[in-house]
C-alpha cells in the first residue's frame, strides 16, 4: 500500500512538471511555426511578384501565380490597383488562413499580391506534437513513477536498515555497558555506607577495577569499530604477511603455554598486502583470541599462510569445542554469544571486528566448524592495492 502510494504521489508530481514541460514546447513550436509561416508568405508573394513580371506575352497570369506555388494548401491573388481580383491560384480562402498582402507599382504591374497558407497545415503539426507529447508523458510518467519509486523504496529500505542496525547497535552496547556499571555503582555505594574492613575495601576496588577494565576494553573495541570504515586506500602500507603473522602470533606463546595450548606458524612463502598493519595485526589477534578461548588444554591452533589466486589466506585452526552449523554466520554479528560462552568473557565483538576490518581491505573473514572437531577461521585478503570500500560500521 505504501509503495502504491509513493508511486502515485512520485507519478502526479512527475506528470505536473511533464505537463508543463510539453505544454512550454507547444508554445515554442507555435511561436516558431508562425514565424516561418509569415517568412514563408513573404517569399510566396515575392515569387509570386516575379512569376508576374517574368510571364511572356499571351501566357494567363495564373499559370504564371500557379509556378510560384509549391503546395497545395498555398495560394497567390493578383488584386489590380482598385483592389479587384486579376488572377488567382491554388487556395485563396482567407477564413482559415495566414495572409500576407505586398504591393506592387512597377509600370503595368500596378497592384497588389496576396499571399495565402491555409492554417490547417499548423493545426495538423501542432495536433501530431500534441499526440507525440501526450503519448510520451503518459510514457514517461509511468516509467518515470516506477522507477524513482523503485529508487526511493530502495533507498529508504537502507535507511530503515541503517537506523534498525543502529538502534540494535546502541542498544546492545548499552546492554553491555549495563552490567560493569552497575558492578562499579554497587561498589562504590558499599564503600560509602559500609567501608568495612580492609579485605572487604580491598576487594570492593578490586571489583571496580575490573569493571572500569571491563569498560575501557569495550570502548576500545567500539572506537575500533567506527574507525574501520575509515579509506583504508588513502593510507597504504606494504606489509609483509609473515613477519605480521609471527610478530602477532609471539604475543600469544605465554598465553598458550598457560592453558597448555600448542600454538604453532606455518608461513613458507612471503607475500606483501597493502593496508593498514595495526588493523591487519588486529585481526589475527582477534581470531587468535577466540580460537584460545574455546581451545582445552592439551588443544592445538594452527596458524597457516598460503598465496592463493590474487589473494593471501591465513588460517587459523583450532580442536576446540567447535560450531553449531546455525550459528556460523551469526558468530561475526556485534555483542553475538552463543549459549554458555558468556561465562568464558569476551565482549562479542572480537570476530565482527575481524570481519568489519577485513572487509575494509578488501577482503573477508569465513569460518568452517563442526562441534567437537574444532574451527578453521580464514582471512582473504587482496595482493594488490586498490580502493576498498567497506560495509557500514553498524552492518
Amino acid at each position: 500500500m505504501r509503495i502504491l502510494k509513493s508511486f502515485l504521489v512520485y507519478s502526479a508530481i512527475l506528470g505536473c512538471v511533464l505537463v508543463i514541460g510539453a505544454s512550454a514546447v507547444h508554445v515554442l513550436m507555435a511561436r516558431e511555426y508562425r514565424l516561418n509561416v509569415a517568412e514563408r508568405l513573404t517569399m510566396i508573394a515575392h515569387n509570386g511578384e516575379e512569376a508576374v513580371e517574368e510571364n511572356p506575352p499571351g501566357r494567363p497570369i495564373a499559370s504564371a501565380l500557379a509556378s510560384a506555388l509549391s503546395a497545395p494548401d498555398e495560394g497567390l491573388v493578383w488584386l489590380d490597383a482598385n483592389g479587384r481580383q486579376v488572377a488567382s491560384s491554388g487556395m485563396i480562402e482567407t477564413d482559415n488562413a495566414a495572409v500576407a498582402q505586398i504591393s506592387v507599382h512597377d509600370g503595368p504591374l500596378n497592384g497588389e499580391i496576396r499571399a495565402t497558407i491555409s492554417n490547417d497545415r499548423a493545426a495538423r503539426i501542432l495536433r501530431q506534437l500534441d499526440l507525440s507529447f501526450a503519448a510520451g508523458t503518459a510514457i514517461a510518467i509511468v516509467a518515470g513513477g516506477l522507477v524513482i519509486t523503485a529508487f526511493s523504496a530502495r533507498s529508504m529500505a537502507r535507511v530503515e536498515s541503517a537506523y534498525s542496525r543502529v538502534h540494535r547497535f546502541t542498544g546492545d552496547a548499552a546492554h553491555e555497558l549495563r552490567t560493569p556499571l552497575a558492578i562499579i555503582t554497587a561498589n562504590a555505594d558499599r564503600l560509602a555506607h559500609d567501608p568495612g574492613d580492609d579485605r572487604g575495601r580491598e576487594r570492593a576496588l578490586a571489583n571496580i577495577r575490573q569493571a572500569a577494565n571491563e569498560m575501557r576494553e569495550l570502548m576500545d573495541e567500539l572506537l575500533i569499530l567506527a574507525r574501520a570504515d575509515g579509506d583504508v586506500a588513502n593510507d597504504l602500507h606494504a606489509i609483509d604477511v609473515r613477519d605480521c603473522v609471527e610478530k602477532v602470533t609471539q604475543g600469544y606463546y605465554a598465553e598458550a603455554a598457560a592453558r597448555k595450548v600448542h600454538l604453532t606458524v606455518r608461513a613458507p612463502e612471503r607475500q606483501t598486502i597493502y593496508g593498514q598493519p595495526e588493523q591487519i595485526a588486529r585481526i589475527i589477534a582477534n581470531l587468535l583470541e577466540n580460537a584460545l578461548r574455546y581451545t582445552p588444554a592439551n588443544g592445538s591452533i594452527d596458524v597457516v599462510c598460503a598465496a592463493e589466486r590474487g589473494v593471501v589466506a591465513i588460517e587459523v585452526r583450532d580442536n576446540g569445542v567447535g560450531i553449531a552449523a546455525e550459528n556460523l554466520e551469526r558468530i561475526f554479528d556485534r555483542f553475538w554469544r552463543a549459549d554458555g560462552a558468556r561465562a568464558d568473557g569476551g565482549s562479542g565483538l572480537g570476530l565482527a571486528i575481524a570481519r568489519s576490518l577485513a572487509r575494509a581491505h578488501g577482503g573477508d573473514v569465513s569460518a568452517k566448524s563442526r562441534p567437537g572437531a574444532g574451527s578453521t577461521f580464514t582471512i582473504r585478503l587482496p595482493l594488490r592495492p586498490q580502493r576498498f570500500a567497506g560495509p557500514s560500521t553498524f552492518s
